[in-house]
């Protein structure tokens, strides 16, 4: 039903009322949403005010959206309803007109403060008594022509949900199955509740952009309900299962967050955030630290359980799972490297065209190439190359795939590619850990940063959890920053304390280079030797001339962090007899 024209300034007015307001906050696409399903009321076009059209035309979304796995149309009306309930409890209290939303509808109800709806222009008067030609005979022959249209529509139909189902389940398989039950409040206020379950809808969204994952949600006190009819996934079917708690007080808010494994019933990650202030000032904040957080979690909550699978068996996915780099389940050791070679291969030659194995295969042989010299062949280049352009072209929308390619590229010295696949990883999924922290410098890698920039990301390294392994790879960027500036010594802290986390040549290298720059060669000296058993073809030389000299497309990052790497391995070749490897 189409509104009047005279109407059309009235809610118009109405809605940009709420936007000036600040109320739905600086994110344009909450205004976006508000403009949109006012505009497609007003105009009678509320017919297409389902999840698809919004996802589509307000949010962006490709044309094979699914709002069942995507649940980002839903997440974002939440967002909007509860903005809307704040502004007019405030400041829009005494607005001629209101804007609201019916539960579980996408269409805007117009009322005014009294709560009268707002009149729309007079309906059409339909017949009161259809009449076709042939009298009782054209109704027959109707009746007949209907029901064979939807009959055919209906095997069709049903042709088709089959064929759905068959990939849907395929796909299925190749995921990890997580079930996010709704948050709760504590207490159990009604308005906490509500923001509560927002938040775990939110989560909800975040995590299902991983193709990794099959992510279920739950309504409170109803089974678990997919996305995907043709899974029919029950809560039983999942393998882990993410509850959560929310405390919110008028200074501070806490949220309790935790991961189960269905199969043993065990607490296998928990974590608790607490901010202060207003929270539907963090609540945005908090959603992509805890789905950044936890991803990696359930990634590698599942490595673990199929950490005592044969090769020999495992499909495609299952090798792929263990071969995929995750920080916190790395051994430091070429041997651990070349084992999760083996298993890309694996994965590769079991399906050819399975887009994240080659990313991965890709990346662990870029990986060899920069720290085991005796690896480096033309041979491996080019076969590491193939590898990542075939990933490119299977999975150019999987952010795991493009971000292991975007590794790939910084592992053989391609640092333009490496920050435009970076750009890629974070435009397909925000919520990724490593890109977002990434996003923060790179333009400034191969350079001396601003300040501000390695503020940037010394805030974010503080923003994770401190027992987040990430923060191995957040702490060697801050260290890496600082040396492009020249300060040893700050570099020297952080590049310690990513030691602490976890050993690997990259952060050996940088660690040991500080310390000969700062006159500390027995110390450099003894940290490579320690490597010698697990890396026997570390060596300062090869990293100095074939990594350091070609990190930025032929050349250093800062010929201050050349000559730094270049006198480690002058250093190191000449060091007394005492320090040599055994």
């Amino acid at each position: 039903m189409k509104y009047d024209n005279r109407y059309h300034r009235t809610i118009e007015d109405a809605a940009e009322r709420v936007i000036s307001s600040g109320s739905i906050g600086e994110r344009s696409r909450l205004r976006d949403l508000l403009r949109y399903v006012v505009r497609e009321e007003m105009e009678g076009r509320s017919d297409r005010l389902k999840a698809y059209a919004i996802g589509i035309d307000v949010f962006g979304r490709p044309a094979d959206f699914n709002p069942g796995n995507d649940s980002i149309v839903r997440v974002e009306m939440a967002r909007l309803r509860q903005a809307l309930d704040i502004y007019y409890a405030g400041e829009g209290i005494n607005d001629p007109v209101r804007i609201t939303f019916s539960k579980g509808s996408y269409r805007p109800n117009f009322e005014t403060a009294a709560g009268t709806p707002v009149f729309a222009s007079r309906p059409l008067r339909l017949r009161a008594r259809p009449e076709l030609p042939g009298g009782w005979l054209g109704f027959f022959f109707l009746g007949v022509v209907t029901a064979a249209a939807i009959f055919t529509g209906l095997w069709f139909s049903a042709d088709r949900r089959g064929g759905d189902a068959t990939e849907n389940i395929r796909q299925a398989a190749n995921r990890i199955p997580v079930l996010i039950t709704p948050f709760i409040s504590v207490p159990p206020k009604a308005q906490s509740a509500y923001v509560a379950e927002i938040l775990s809808d939110q989560i909800v969204s975040a995590l299902a952009r991983s193709r990794a994952l099959s992510v279920f949600s739950r309504e409170p006190d109803t089974p678990a309900q997919s996305s995907d009819p043709a899974s029919g996934m029950a809560e039983s079917r999942v393998d882990y299962i993410v509850r959560g708690k929310l405390q919110i007080q008028e200074e501070w808010s806490r949220v309790f967050v935790e991961l189960v494994s269905t199969e043993t019933g065990n607490v296998v990650w928990a974590q608790t955030y607490r901010r202060g202030g207003n929270f539907a000032f963090v609540q945005d904040e908090l959603v992509t630290t805890i789905a950044a957080e936890l991803r990696p979690s359930i990634y590698n909550a599942a490595k673990k359980a199929r950490a005592q699978d044969d090769p020999e068996t495992a499909n495609a996915w299952q090798l792929y799972l263990q071969a995929i780099w995750n920080p916190g389940e790395t051994v430091n050791s070429l041997a651990w490297e070349k084992d999760r070679i083996a298993l890309a291969k694996r994965a590769i030659e079991l399906d050819p065209t399975f887009g994240q194995a080659h990313a991965v295969l890709a990346e662990k042989l870029g990986n060899l190439i920069a720290m085991d010299s005796t690896s480096d062949t033309g041979a491996l280049r080019t076969e590491a190359e193939k590898h990542a352009r075939r990933a490119i072209e299977l999975a150019p929308n999987d952010a795991d795939a493009v971000f292991n390619v975007a590794l790939y590229y910084w592992h053989v010295g391609k640092a333009e590619e490496a920050v435009r696949a970076i750009q890629r990883t974070y435009d397909l999924d925000p919520n990724h850990i490593l890109a977002r922290m990434m996003m923060r410098f790179k333009d400034t890698v191969c350079s001396s940063p601003p300040e501000a920039v390695v503020e940037n990301v010394i805030a974010f390294d503080k923003s994770l959890s401190p027992d987040n392994p990430v923060r191995w790879v957040s702490l060697y960027i801050v260290a890496m920053l600082e040396l492009n500036l020249g300060n040893l010594e700050d570099a020297l802290m952080h590049s310690r304390r990513s030691l602490q986390i976890l050993a690997r040549p990259r952060v050996i290298y940088q660690l040991a280079a500080i310390l000969n720059g700062l006159n500390r060669s027995a110390e450099a000296f003894a940290l490579i030797d320690t490597q010698h058993a697990t890396w026997p073809g570390l060596d300062p030389r090869y990293y100095a001339s074939q990594v350091i000299s070609q990190q930025c497309g032929g050349r250093a990052r800062t010929p201050f962090v050349m000559k730094l790497y270049d006198d480690l391995a002058d250093a190191y070749d000449s060091r007394p007899k005492p320090y040599a490897s055994q």
